[in-house]
């Protein structure tokens, strides 16, 4: 029940977050929830697809086989263009040059907006990296 009750409270305090963020938008602030988040051209599944289709498993990572999920974050910014991308949290050296290769591969997002309006929105995004 207390997981529960926290989770019940991040959420609302997320909220109220984004409910302050209608009252004044900054032309060069970067937002983490907004009322409508950034769309990666045809979905999240379409995003996945296109991360599985670009990872190329560094070599010696397979050799030795590890395994492991690099969350990489960027910023989508108000014209859908991915800028910024810096690991947040990793554990890897070329798993994370990896990551942050495809990650600057990825095509124009649909921007994020506040209030009908397009603005800079950060995005985390995990990268698995399982061996077969």
């Amino acid at each position: 029940m207390k997981k529960l009750m926290l989770i019940i409270a991040v959420l609302f305090a997320g909220l109220q977050i984004s409910n302050a963020q209608t009252d004044s938008i900054a032309e060069d602030e970067v937002y983490v929830v907004v009322e409508k988040m950034p769309e990666f051209p045809g979905g999240n599944m379409a995003l996945r697809n296109f991360i599985a289709k670009n990872v190329e498993y560094p070599e010696t990572a397979r050799k030795n086989d590890i395994e492991m999920t690099i969350y990489v974050k960027f910023i989508v910014d108000k014209t859908g263009k991915v800028i910024n991308p810096s690991i947040a949290r990793g554990g890897n050296d070329e798993l994370e040059a990896e990551s942050l290769r495809v990650i600057n591969l990825l095509p124009d997002f649909k921007p994020g907006t506040q209030s009908g309006k397009a603005v800079n929105v950060e995005y985390t995004l995990p990268i698995s990296f399982k061996l077969n």
